[in-house]
């Protein structure tokens, strides 16, 4: 087969001024020397007409003398049952003319739609329910955050270590209130198109927009400035803080809108199929990064008729509990409960859970009172307490009510709809404590941030002092980090019983034995593109 690298080199001496040959090796990231034999080879092999630069003032030729990418595109038809799927992904990453690359891509598709992959190299997981729409700005739920996190990337990511690194970004800085961005070149959507700043700025308008649910966080963008295709400039009035973390969640991922309903991304897997019961994505060949080992996953309906949930699990047993959430007490701050009010009623509570919920033991155990001694006399509740219930907890509340009358403490329950509860600002509720969950960062500082600035969280305890100091970062002082910070915020809140964590809600991942390194990250995600399947046990 033709060397690739011709390909490199008809791309940059069409788009490179008065080139020379440092120009060239640079670009191609081989020696000037490693180069000069290359031209020879190939003027010898009659594919390029090369014409030294010699003496002063002579510039350097290079003519393409054969079309490579037709030729090529012609061996990979002919050879591609015996190529492999890195090197069909390699190839796809080349500097093609338009034409070339259609022709090759639909060579490439057509290969892996007649291909029968092995079960071994797909992994199926069961949900509850497929979602109709697949947008980053739109997440409901776990899945929306799994699928999000799969199919499209985001400017910035977060480290396991909790520093915010640059993904599609390959230089940034500040300039006043201006932050200036500079996007890595070659990386393509899954369609094959570069991605550029036009993308980027689309994807970070519809962030702003009235039909996001994240306008809020957005619209302090005042305005994009687009310089280049990889250069764009976001302008605020004031510096925002913490505006790169905002662009690392999966809500500000970026997307290419292809059709009224479909958008496709940057990221390792692409959508292959969308039904109602069932959603099927696989590798993206244009992916900058390795190809996973799992090259197809099924998100099946575990309660469709169709898709027989009850045989799959006794034939595959071995299963994963992955965090998707946490649940906790969350008490009105506005409200006039006393600490030891709020300790008892949060003892009360615990007990009753640890009957109807499965309860994280170390959280059911952390009393300040023995339950069998009541309140005393100037702590003692006077007044029934008011909590926001539904249909769901409804067993559980009555449970509670009746064992807090043997303290002589009424409840009331306020029924409020789940989606009403959604929709509602907690201000506007008349309650003491609501039993929350929420969906957040477990490192600090993002843990606060994301309960001070994207959870109900926020309606109650955003506007206080502190918290509004930590999110506008306000009086920080020098010697304390900002995960300190964090830490120490809701030590308070646990410390005054205004926060008191439940459990922590899991879901099942059910695999195959020779599934390994399966690991979670934020918000119920599981990193599926470092899933290492056993080939020896898969062979076997």
């Amino acid at each position: 087969m033709i060397d690739q690298r011709i390909i490199e080199l008809e791309y940059y001496i069409n788009h490179i001024d008065d080139f020379t040959l440092d120009d060239i090796a640079e670009k191609m990231l081989i020696s000037r020397k490693q180069l000069g034999r290359l031209l020879k080879t190939w003027d010898e092999a009659g594919i390029i007409a090369y014409t030294p630069g010699r003496g002063r003032g002579n510039k350097v030729k290079i003519e393409m003398k054969r079309d490579v990418q037709t030729e090529t595109v012609e061996e990979v038809y002919r050879n591609i049952n015996n190529m492999s799927v890195k090197e069909l992904q390699k190839l796809l990453q080349l500097p093609w003319r338009h034409h070339s690359f259609l022709n090759l891509q639909a060579i490439v598709n057509k290969k892996i739609s007649e291909v029968e992959k092995p079960d071994s190299y797909e992994l199926i997981e069961w949900v509850r329910k497929i979602p109709e729409l697949i947008h980053p700005a739109h997440i409901n739920d776990y899945l929306g955050a799994q699928l999000s996190h799969q199919m499209f990337d985001t400017l910035y990511r977060v480290s396991s270590t909790g520093e915010i690194i640059r993904n599609l970004v390959s230089y940034d800085n500040w300039v006043d209130n201006a932050l200036h961005i500079h996007l890595k070149k070659q990386v393509k959507f899954s369609d094959g198109t570069l991605l550029t700043t036009r993308d980027v700025k689309r994807s970070l308008e519809y962030c702003a927009s009235e039909q996001s649910p994240f306008a809020a966080l957005f619209t302090v963008i005042e305005q994009i400035e687009i310089i280049n295709e990889y250069y764009l400039i976001l302008n605020f009035s004031r510096r925002p803080k913490f505006f790169e973390y905002t662009l690392t969640q999966k809500y500000s991922a970026i997307y290419k809108q292809v059709d009224e309903k479909r958008l496709i991304g940057t990221g390792p897997y692409q959508l292959e199929d969308h039904q109602e019961d069932s959603l099927t994505i696989r590798y993206n060949l244009f992916y900058r990064g390795h190809l996973p080992d799992i090259e197809k996953i099924k998100y099946l309906n575990k309660l469709s008729e169709h898709n027989q949930f009850d045989s799959y699990k006794k034939e595959n047993n071995d299963v994963l509990f992955i965090t998707i959430g946490e649940e906790f007490l969350l008490f009105n701050p506005h409200k006039d409960l006393t600490t030891k009010q709020r300790a008892f009623l949060s003892a009360v509570f615990m007990e009753v859970a640890e009957e109807y919920v499965e309860s994280d033991q170390s959280n059911a155990r952390n009393r300040e009172y023995p339950l069998t001694q009541p309140l005393e006399e100037e702590h003692k509740i006077t007044r029934p307490v008011k909590v926001v219930g539904n249909r769901y907890t409804q067993t559980f509340y009555e449970a509670l009510k009746h064992r807090l009358l043997s303290y002589d403490v009424q409840l009331l329950i306020i029924d409020i709809e789940p989606i009403d509860y959604i929709n509602k600002n907690l201000m506007t509720l008349d309650v003491d404590f609501i039993w929350m969950y929420e969906n957040y960062h477990n490192l600090q500082p993002y843990k606060t941030l994301d309960l001070l600035k994207q959870c109900k969280f926020q309606e109650w305890y955003g506007h206080l002092t502190e918290g509004y100091k930590i999110v506008n970062d306000l009086e920080y002082k020098a010697h304390e980090t900002q995960s300190n910070v964090g830490y120490q915020y809701f030590k308070k809140l646990n410390q005054k019983y205004l926060f008191v964590p439940v459990r922590k809600v899991k879901r099942k991942i059910y695999v195959a034995a020779h599934t390994k390194n399966v690991d979670a990250l934020p918000y119920g995600i599981v990193n599926y593109i470092d899933v290492v399947l056993d080939k020896k046990t898969t062979i076997n």
